[in-house]
């Protein structure tokens, strides 16, 4: 085919806007799942958290606050393991208790983004003691007789990280393999239409 035939330039724009329109597809769809992979991320840390609270206020007032154990999740008791839990006197206050996987390390929720979300809860990214990136879930809840307290719960994003990049992998070698067919595809099908131009032109030669 000659550079500047129908055919080479009918193509090129197909391939173009399949490039475009592949690449497009490929953004939404990660964003998308990484919607989901957040959105389910904070639901287990939810689970967590409703875990601890429903442990503390069963606990006798006036014994105060003791440690209910890993709530289910071993890793909050693994140092440094990136999954902690703190309980913490409101405004700022000490911390009271906290997951044995802290260690002897604080969590700081001021240091970190936030972000409100419904029933008092509250979201956001922060650093962890150990370098990781943690996804928080905090809340302030009060357990009779003035006893105040905020409660935070955190795991390691670095898996919404690994799940986010594997699934865009497997997404944009999906879409490649798509578009190299549809590529080929449109090439066949528009050097077989334009058949008839191509005779029509030998004719005229």
């Amino acid at each position: 085919m000659r550079p500047n035939s129908l055919a080479v330039r009918l193509i090129a724009a197909a391939t173009l806007w399949s490039a475009v329109a592949l690449v497009a597809a490929g953004l939404i769809l990660t964003s998308l799942y990484r919607q989901t992979v957040e959105s389910a991320f904070d639901e287990r840390l939810n689970v967590y958290l409703r875990t601890l609270v429903g442990n503390l206020a069963a606990q006798d007032a006036a014994d105060g606050p003791t440690d209910p154990g890993n709530l289910g999740e071993p890793r909050f008791e693994l140092p440094y393991s990136g999954w902690y839990w703190q309980l913490s006197e409101t405004g700022g206050g000490p911390v009271v208790l906290a997951s044995r996987s802290l260690f002897s390390d604080t969590l700081n929720v001021a240091d970190g983004t936030r972000l409100k979300l419904s029933a008092g809860l509250t979201s956001g990214a922060l650093t962890g003691p150990d370098g990781q990136a943690l996804r928080v879930l905090a809340r302030t809840i009060t357990f009779g007789e003035g006893r105040t307290y905020d409660i935070v719960i955190a795991g390691d994003a670095g898996m919404i990280g690994d799940q986010i990049a594997s699934f865009r992998a497997s997404v944009m070698l999906t879409l490649a393999v798509f578009g190299i067919g549809l590529i080929l595809a449109t090439t066949i099908q528009i050097r077989w239409g334009l058949r008839p131009l191509a005779r029509v032109r030998r004719g005229l030669a």
